[in-house]
């Protein structure tokens, strides 16, 4: 945000304070003297009740707990713009201030993201004019995000690992590709049906990094499906092409792992004004732990199982040598001559 024009706001003695700042770079910002425009402080900041989760401890036997709390709500006006969309980079503190001074020092955000205004869209209907919709994006968004992990960080990842287990072993699974198919197809559904709700919650596309990352990422997807299958049916075996539908397999995995941090960690709150809900965060840093602990572990045990199998075969090729019948012309060493 360096350079950026700020307006910083809190809460202090129920009075709501406005400050307009600027940084050169990454410190703390300080009062802007010249802002480009002024900010006002709106007459619509209150308190407003909120419902929320908050985690309890593990010996109240729940993971989560329901509670109403009373948050304050600001909000500033400033002179109009011509541009129809205004982009804009917010951050967040759970610290106010310890003063109502504009030129106080304020900690540092643990929270920031990057959204756009469209200004050109006039306030929803009351709630009672909807007809009964109760339908929210927030429950599409939240769907959007299960569905697309289960299908990119976890069915797509088990399948893989089953290849590779499998072809280690393979004189014990001869029908490893079947259930490796079974799986990615799986996955698919899930990831059709995410990209769907997706597509349906968002009001726009392509306008963000997510966004292009998840074409991208669907887009590859059928592209591995298909490569893999004509891998599997070539007439002829090719380790070369094996190792590039491997490697592509991964990259989609590890590429997976970061659309879905910046999907709960910035898409989410510039979607839904909320804050990231707490289910997001442990689990992306248990697949992040996870994902390539068990990829090492199945790439180490095939490894081995490799190393085994040319063992033995070396083994069985000196055993078949010493014990093949003497040809008619050939002495045998042990006879002497």
């Amino acid at each position: 945000m360096g350079d950026s024009s700020m307006v910083v706001m809190w809460v202090h003695a129920n009075d709501t304070v406005l400050s307009q700042r600027r940084a050169p770079y990454e410190v703390m910002p300080t009062s802007d003297t010249n802002p480009p425009f002024l900010a006002t402080i709106s007459p619509s900041a209150t308190l407003v009740s909120v419902h929320c989760f908050a985690p309890l401890h593990i010996a109240d036997g729940s993971l989560f707990s329901q509670l109403d709390a009373e948050q304050p709500q600001v909000a500033f006006t400033r002179p109009a713009i011509p541009e129809e969309l205004q982009s804009i980079i917010w951050a967040f503190s759970p610290t106010d201030p310890s003063s109502p001074d504009p030129n106080a020092p304020i900690g540092i955000h643990f929270m920031h993201g990057r959204g756009q205004f469209n200004l050109t869209r006039t306030s929803p209907p009351p709630e009672d004019d909807l007809a009964g919709v109760s339908s929210s994006p927030e429950d599409a968004i939240f769907m959007h995000a299960i569905l697309c992990i289960a299908g990119f960080l976890v069915l797509l990842p088990a399948g893989a690992l089953w290849a590779r287990y499998a072809k280690a072993v393979h004189s014990v699974h001869p029908g490893w590709f079947k259930f490796h198919w079974y799986i990615q197809a799986a996955a698919g559904i899930f990831i059709v049906l995410g990209v769907l709700v997706g597509i349906r919650a968002s009001r726009s596309h392509f306008d963000d990094t997510h966004k292009r990352l998840g074409t991208f990422l669907f887009s590859a997807y059928a592209l591995q499906c298909a490569a893999g299958t004509a891998v599997h049916l070539a007439e002829t075996s090719s380790r070369t092409r094996a190792l590039m539908h491997m490697v592509f397999g991964l990259v989609i995995i590890s590429l997976s792992l970061y659309q879905a941090r910046i999907g709960y960690n910035h898409e989410w709150v510039a979607a839904t004004g909320q804050g990231v809900p707490r289910l997001f965060g442990p689990l992306w840093y248990t697949l992040i732990l996870l994902l390539p602990t068990f990829f090492l572990l199945v790439f180490l045990f095939a490894r081995r199982r490799t190393e085994h199998s040319k063992a033995i075969d070396i083994r069985d090729d000196e055993v078949a040598m010493e014990t093949r019948p003497l040809r008619a012309g050939e002495d045998d060493d042990d006879t002497g001559s």
